[in-house]
């Protein structure tokens, strides 16, 4: 996994299980889950697909 962004380790442990050789060209970080409630998610733009992370449930969503 090539970033030049930090993330915590909870975020980090899922990226290294989904990510093998892409590069992150973007990622940011949202307040809001997928329910409307405050909490941490994820949205990160790889070489190869979108993917929605939520480090609190390990909720994954991706998109070619």
């Amino acid at each position: 996994m090539e970033t030049g962004q930090q993330f915590p380790e909870d975020v980090k442990s899922l990226l290294n299980s989904l990510i093998d050789g892409e590069r992150i060209i973007y990622s940011v970080l949202g307040d809001i889950d997928e329910h409307g409630n405050f909490g941490e998610r994820w949205l990160l733009l790889t070489t190869k697909r979108v993917i929605i992370l939520n480090p609190s449930t390990r909720s994954v969503s991706q998109f070619p």
